[in-house]
């Protein structure tokens, strides 16, 4: 994946579901990976439930929970 193909992608949930795609291809090699993933999913959590703080919520518990084992 390119960073081009992130920058020309006009639907912004599909430059978020790309940018987490991105970081995550990457958490293999440099733990930060991780948490920057994670802080892409929850912008996307953000654009496609708008205002729903437990969607929110919800996310960020799992994410939590996935970097516990990174």
């Amino acid at each position: 994946m390119t960073p081009d193909l992130v920058r020309t992608e006009k639907d912004p949930v599909k430059a978020k579901v790309l940018r987490v795609m991105e970081q995550v291809a990457l958490i293999l090699h440099v733990k930060r990976h991780a948490l920057i993933a994670s802080d892409y999913a929850i912008t996307l959590i953000n654009l496609m439930y708008l205002k729903n703080l437990e969607e929110v919520r919800k996310e960020r518990k799992i994410q939590i929970e996935l970097m516990k084992n990174v």
